[in-house]
């Protein structure tokens, strides 16, 4: 068990702001990906936006961190799915119980298995933690490379998962119409799920804020389509005086 256990705290980053979601109004951010001072408080928080959701690894558990970094890329490769749905529970109980977890992201990015095993481990696994009251929400965190394990997920077990933050910076840069085109192809391949727009406060790719972003947020927003907005990274955030953030919450909010 003790191999799951290291393997979950990579790919499993874990929600520790509790709040009621409410449908097209959600805010969510990984705080503490890359850097173990960044607080929670450092973020701005917009008091209007009606939920704040904040991701971030357990920076209180060094020594779990420093073994996944070893074991380099995290890579979904369940022996048996009975032992690691099994070894997932009695792992994840310990961890929500301990640091008051309200729900899971889910975003494995490396497979050695089909997508299939992949659909049956995490759907049941996200299942019985929400029958047993352990957790209130998930969310999915899949990108186009990727989209056969979470499309087969999502159509097995959609019911269970209450937000797809699509990693839409993983596409080249893009602009405004291209960005709604990819949008809207999410949204008919999630069929009634949430769907986030996200972007990374460095880099290039996706849609970049001063290209068009927020814009392509408002039009999304009036059509009833935008479940949220998810940004990559706090850390990464801090040069720029999370402005970013404070534009997101401030469209969600209005």
């Amino acid at each position: 068990m003790g191999s799951c256990f290291t393997l979950l705290f990579a790919v499993f980053i874990l929600i520790i702001n509790s709040a009621e979601a409410a449908n097209g109004k959600v805010f969510r951010e990984y705080i503490g990906a890359e850097s173990e001072s960044l607080r929670l408080a450092d973020v701005p928080i917009n008091p209007k936006s009606r939920f704040i959701s904040s991701f971030r690894s357990l920076s209180t558990t060094p020594r779990q961190i420093t073994l996944t970094k070893q074991r380099g890329k995290a890579f979904f490769a369940p022996g048996s799915p009975e032992t690691w749905v099994r070894n997932a529970m009695a792992s994840l109980t310990q961890i929500i119980k301990e640091y008051h977890i309200d729900g899971l992201d889910i975003d494995y990015e490396h497979f050695k298995t089909n997508p299939s095993v992949f659909a049956d481990c995490i759907g049941r696994l996200v299942t019985t933690l929400k029958q047993q009251k352990h957790i209130s929400f998930a969310s999915i965190a899949p990108f186009e490379e990727v989209q056969s394990h979470y499309l087969a997920l999502w159509n097995k077990y959609g019911n269970d998962i209450d937000y797809v933050n699509f990693q839409f910076y993983a596409y080249n840069r893009l602009g405004v119409s291209e960005f709604k085109r990819h949008f809207d192809e999410q949204v008919s391949k999630y069929q009634g799920g949430s769907i986030m727009a996200s972007i990374i406060s460095k880099g290039s790719g996706g849609l970049r804020p001063e290209q068009g972003f927020f814009d392509a947020c408002r039009d999304l927003k009036k059509e009833g389509k935008l479940g949220g907005i998810f940004i990559w990274c706090a850390d990464e955030s801090q040069g720029n005086h999370f402005s970013y953030e404070i534009q997101s919450q401030a469209l969600l909010a209005a």
